[in-house]
């Protein structure tokens, strides 16, 4: 069986995608290598309770995406955290709730990995999987962090100029530090700190007082610099390192355990300013992910509004284009 579209990565753009590619009467197929969808709108249970250890909310700048947050806001998956120039929306029971939520009439294929990309003929794909497994495609959107879609692309497309191009996006990495207390912090009461931390913390979030967790479970981001620079150091040294920093916040007395995520494509510090690129120009082939701006945002900043844009603008993109396959 042939697939009409494929589309590799189950993050927001990619869910999105198949939900626009749905309104043209298209069926597209998620291949997602994680145990989730979601990417980086990851939640996890610790000790009984919730943490959202990737995206912690999100804003809005466009009308667009404004429709959509309010349908999630009337639906209750969604609700204002704080702020006033710009609201913070949080959802509700984790950010992970809200990705399953869009992806709930989505067909979806997880844990399967992708290691390389063929193309048949002009107008087909195969995709081969980590367990070897063919899957075979007529079209393809791309919507993994970029130096992974580079990786699957440069087997097809390797002087092509736009794959060049994409090779030129950096990331920023970051450690996610997850911490669960017996007893309540003295974190202010929205639950989110972003200011007058030490050096090397970029942010830190309460979620018993965000009103996700009833345990009362943090998590503390270190910045993009100081992931890089200590990203090459064992799990066991970074948790050390974070939990002195911590330490000069929060009282660690009632700190019942301590848990370390690494986001190795955590930001675009080189955002692509265009929603998606097409490569190969051949065939209907679209890349696309939050690090693909709208030539109208002036924010030049990598966010869950700019993945939910690109996801809308390439599958709109995706369906035109089969229109003449």
């Amino acid at each position: 069986m042939v697939q009409p579209v494929v589309i590799i990565g189950g993050g927001l753009t990619g869910i999105i995608a198949a939900r626009t590619l749905h309104t043209h009467g298209i069926n597209g197929l998620i291949v997602e290598k994680g145990r989730s969808v979601g990417g980086r709108m990851a939640t996890r249970r610790v000790d009984g309770g919730k943490v959202d250890h990737g995206a912690q909310f999100f804003t809005v700048r466009t009308a667009l995406f404004q429709q959509a947050v309010n349908q999630w806001e009337e639906a209750g998956v969604v609700q204002s955290w704080f702020g006033e120039r710009h609201i913070r929306y949080k959802s509700n029971e984790g950010m992970n709730h809200l990705a399953k939520y869009l992806a709930q009439d989505v067909n979806v294929r997880l844990n399967t990995k992708i290691t390389e990309l063929r193309q048949l003929e002009k107008n087909a794909f195969s995709l081969i999987t980590e367990e070897n497994e063919l899957i075979k495609a007529k079209a393809l959107i791309v919507t993994a962090p970029v130096p992974q879609s580079v990786a699957l692309l440069r087997g097809l497309y390797a002087d092509d100029d736009d794959v060049k191009q994409l090779e030129k996006v950096q990331y920023n990495p970051c450690f996610v530090l997850i911490l669960s207390f017996s007893q309540a912090t003295e974190v202010e009461e929205s639950g989110y700190v972003a200011s007058n931390l030490p050096d090397g913390i970029e942010r830190l979030v309460d979620h018993s007082r965000k009103s996700v967790s009833d345990v009362v479970t943090v998590s503390v981001y270190s910045t993009g610099q100081w992931a890089t620079e200590h990203w090459v150091q064992g799990d066991d040294t970074i948790k050390r390192q974070l939990l002195q920093k911590v330490a000069l916040i929060l009282p660690t007395d009632h700190l019942k355990s301590v848990q370390l995520k690494r986001w190795k494509y955590s930001e675009a510090v080189t955002p692509v300013p265009t929603p998606y690129i097409r490569v190969g120009h051949e065939s209907p082939l679209l890349v696309a992910g939050d690090a693909f701006l709208q030539e109208t945002d002036n924010t030049r900043r990598t966010r869950l509004e700019s993945a939910f844009l690109s996801g809308v603008s390439v599958g709109n993109e995706m369906a035109r284009l089969l229109q003449t396959y």
